[in-house]
């Protein structure tokens, strides 16, 4: 393979751009989806890695990493594959560790990165009610969802959506990481969620991999040189025939006490002070009513609002914030009750609907068929979603499926996870592979090398072109995608 140049910017001060490319050692990470089934039924995605070794001559990191030690300061890679820098990585430093220099080295400096998503995985947040009424109203799709998770921590990241899929109509978070939930909402929906080179943040629908199954990047073949090695696996851990999944419906219940403390006879406000507390509901609340509450002196006299007052802050959706304020000069005030009256937010998993494939089917007609149930994923809101959810988790999982393993390609820098792939290679395969690249590993050193992971999706979508909404006629005969 050809020698490559590379660029690598750090921004040491959260500011500026230091180039430290005459520094770079060596680097390797990955970008990844995760697979439909997987993602699910674990609501879960991932962020991606990379890591960054520079070397230490004379000691220049030494003080370059002092006080903070760099934690989430900026890092972009580019390669020059013929066609000018091009980035193949964007991200935040999350850790590093610094080898001293001995008699034959200078030492190193290795940086483990993040994609940019990374830093806000620990950012947590708490919807308001004001905002799940009006999302709930607005007939909000899982993009208008996400957006909004994602505006709450002021995200400088550049979004890259495809337009929104599925209505949801209730979400609420309480003190609950950004990213989880966003990796929730799109579960919910069919949907992947990832950042790319460039460090911008993207979501494709679930009508990515029909769009792309008849565009082909490239085809891949070992004869011609293309790899230097192949695994194929085909396992029956995602195989299932039968899908059930549940559904959590909610709606606007009856006015009721919504929250009232444990210790509510324990509750003092000292002379000319104030005390807060936090009610949780235990669902969302779509209405506060009416509050109420009784305060004596320590003889049981009453304490009217002239002394005693409760004043409500934040109104987030699943818990409220109130401050007692007493302005008596000299009596403590006893909190004899509290009482929030509301309308709650009722309901959960109680529906489930489920897709079989025919009893004469083919290919599960001789063998022992597979259950798998998808729960616990309170995005997923209407019998029609749920439905919906399981005709494509079935389309994935209804038939063998070949995951295959491809090392030692020459890197290109227009070459992604998400992008699709022809393998051919006749000494393992007896046709050729249409797949989606779900994993990309990448290593630099003199040389700019990929190993990818493919799936085989030829099978599930062989009937595209599927019908366009907004270009094809209502007597298309052009499929519907799912």
């Amino acid at each position: 393979m050809p020698a490559i140049a590379y660029q690598l910017l750090v921004q040491w001060d959260g500011t500026s751009w230091t180039d430290e490319t005459s520094y770079l050692a060596s680097a390797g990470g990955s970008f990844k989806f995760v697979p439909i089934g997987t993602f699910f039924a674990t609501n879960q995605g991932a962020v991606d890695t990379a890591t960054i070794s520079l070397a230490n001559v004379a000691g220049r990191y030494n003080n370059r990493i002092a006080p903070d030690y760099a934690f989430q300061r900026h890092v972009r890679l580019s390669a020059n594959t013929g066609a000018g820098l091009v980035r193949i990585f964007s991200g935040a430093i999350s850790s590093l560790t610094i080898e001293a220099p001995n008699a034959a080295t200078a030492g190193t400096l290795q940086l483990e990165c993040t994609t940019e998503e990374g830093p806000y995985l620990q950012r947590k947040f708490s919807s308001t009610r004001a905002s799940l009424r009006a999302l709930h109203n607005s007939g909000a799709n899982e993009v208008d969802w996400i957006n909004y998770l994602l505006d709450s921590i002021s995200s400088p990241l550049t979004r890259t959506f495809d337009p929104g899929f599925v209505n949801i109509p209730w979400l609420w978070v309480d003190d609950e990481s950004v990213l989880d939930e966003v990796w929730g909402v799109c579960a919910a929906a069919g949907g992947v969620f990832y950042v790319s080179r460039m460090g911008a943040l993207v979501y494709n629908n679930i009508s990515t991999i029909a769009k792309r199954i008849t565009v082909t990047s490239e085809t891949l073949s070992r004869t011609a040189g293309a790899y230097s090695g192949v695994n194929i696996e085909a396992s029956q851990d995602d195989l299932y025939s039968d899908i059930t999944v549940e559904a959590s419906p909610r709606l606007v219940g009856s006015p009721e006490i919504v929250w009232t403390p444990d210790n509510e006879e324990n509750m003092i406000i000292p002379p000319d002070d104030e005390v807060k507390i936090i009610a949780k509901y235990d669902s969302a609340v779509w209405q506060i009513t009416q509050i109420e509450f009784e305060a004596t002196s320590a003889n049981g006299d009453p304490l009217t609002t002239t002394y005693v007052n409760l004043t409500a802050h934040i109104e987030y959706a699943a818990k409220s914030e109130f401050t007692f304020t007493n302005t008596h000069p000299s009596k403590i005030a006893y909190i004899k009750y509290i009482r929030v009256h509301g309308y709650p937010l009722i309901g959960g998993p109680v529906l489930e609907r489920e897709t079989k494939l025919p009893n004469d089917d083919t290919f599960w007609y001789p063998r022992n068929r597979r259950d798998r149930s998808i729960r616990d994923n309170p995005y997923i809101q209407t019998g029609a979603q749920a439905k919906f959810v399981a005709d494509v988790l079935l389309e994935d999982s209804a038939y063998p499926r070949a995951v295959l393993q491809l090392r030692g390609l020459q890197g290109k820098t227009d070459r992604f996870i998400g992008d699709t792939v022809v393998i051919h290679d006749p000494t393992i395969l007896a046709e050729d592979i249409v797949g989606q690249i779900e994993m990309l590993t990448w290593r630099i050193g003199m040389t700019y090398e990929h190993d990818i992971v493919v799936r085989d999706y030829g099978r599930s979508y062989d009937l595209a072109p599927y019908f366009i909404v907004g270009d094809d006629t209502a007597c298309s005969d052009r499929p519907i995608f799912y």
